[in-house]
């Protein structure tokens, strides 16, 4: 009996928190005085991103080993292969 009133007033509770939060009007950012940044054709700017490691394990005479594998510039990034 008690847990189903604690279910029930749990209940409740996320359903005015719900409303509550859809019941309130959005309000819009003020305006910046920022410039805005305009590139033309050829002065575009770099955009690093994270390599993509790929990790390869193998059994070798019954020894499990691993090697990454650098899947976006294409290398090995271990030069051999590492014992687990």
């Amino acid at each position: 009996m008690k847990l189903r009133i604690c279910k029930v007033l749990s209940v409740l509770m996320m359903a005015l928190v719900l409303t509550a939060g859809f019941a309130t009007p959005a309000k819009a950012a003020a305006p910046s005085e920022q410039q805005a940044v305009v590139l033309r054709a050829g002065e575009s700017e770099a955009v690093p991103y994270a390599d993509h490691i790929l990790i390869y394990v193998r059994t070798h005479n019954g020894v499990k080993q691993y090697r990454r594998w650098n899947a976006t510039r294409a290398y090995w990034v271990d030069p051999d292969w590492i014992d687990m």
